[in-house]
């Protein structure tokens, strides 16, 4: 039986991002609840920055997050969620998607 191992699938995806999530980010209007991260690395012998956004699969299909999909994630101290002065953050595109095969996605993402 797929349904009942699917829905559980679905249940525990969004208990690792409700406990997990440090950010919310704006995808066409719509907030996500997601875990972001700018992991530090090395390309070439010069300093970079990694930005990642991992979010539940089903919000990924719901909101047709495709490469090349704006996400924007505010920065520490901005207005609160849902007021209407919340306009700034840093805006990304999403340049890959790696779902793992449970219910969650890391989106890679890159300043325009």
């Amino acid at each position: 039986m797929a349904a009942p191992f699917v829905a559980h699938q679905a249940r525990t995806s969004a208990a690792v991002i409700r406990h997990l999530a440090n950010a919310r980010a704006i995808v066409d209007g719509e907030e996500i609840s997601g875990v972001y991260e700018r992991q530090h690395g090395e390309i070439n012998g010069m300093a970079a920055t990694f930005p990642t956004f991992l979010l539940q699969s089903s919000e990924v299909a719901a909101k047709h997050i495709q490469r090349g999909t704006q996400i924007r994630i505010p920065q520490a101290g901005e207005a609160a969620w849902g007021s209407q002065e919340w306009y700034g953050g840093t805006l990304f595109n999403v340049t890959g998607l790696e779902p793992d095969g449970a219910g969650l996605t890391l989106l890679i993402l890159e300043a325009p």
